[in-house]
């Protein structure tokens, strides 16, 4: 997410996506986006092959920056970020991940637990959505896990009802359809 269409100088504002392969002490730019970028989460994937040399001292920066005279209003955001290497350890992943298919929940004070330790669903890590919406076509990641339980924090203080979907994520970064 980001923006920078308001205030005193709109649209001249950055927003930098660096990758440093020696812990910080040198930074190559992946990505600048500018004004005019949609008010929107945009899914983005950027290829390192070419770029960088993958080392065990890998570093990403994001940084937002209101340079401009006069401002402007500047915001910016990362969710779901992940880094795969699509080249590396995934011989023998299959295409479709299998989907969650049991999941148990429970409260635990003012916390909802979901549990799907049961369910024989392939996956190194799993990811949480919360369905809303008609017919539940509304779905919000809300988080991740890489063992078979996870713990929705607060979310009995809401007095709403909820219902989950959990997929299961391959070692290959494959996820399984809701």
């Amino acid at each position: 997410w980001f923006t920078n269409d308001r205030g005193g100088s709109p649209g001249e504002d950055p927003f930098t996506v660096e990758v440093s392969n020696d812990d910080g002490g040198s930074w190559t730019q992946l990505e600048q986006v500018s004004g005019g970028t949609p008010l929107a989460w945009v899914e983005v994937e950027l290829p390192l092959a070419g770029v960088i040399a993958p080392t065990s001292q890998m570093r990403f920066r994001f940084t937002a920056l209101d340079a401009g005279a006069g401002g402007s209003l500047v915001e910016a955001g990362i969710d779901g970020f992940d880094l795969l290497d699509r080249d590396q350890g995934c011989n023998g992943c299959a295409v479709p991940v299998d989907p969650v298919g049991t999941i148990f929940v429970d409260r635990v004070g003012n916390d909802v637990v979901l549990d799907w330790t049961a369910d024989p669903a392939p996956g190194t890590r799993f990811a949480v959505y919360k369905l809303g919406g008609a017919a539940f076509g509304e779905a919000v990641r809300i988080g991740t896990s890489d063992g078979r339980t996870f713990v929705h924090e607060g979310a009995a203080l809401s007095g709403e009802d909820f219902y989950y979907k959990v997929s299961a994520i391959d070692a290959c970064g494959n996820e399984s359809a809701l």
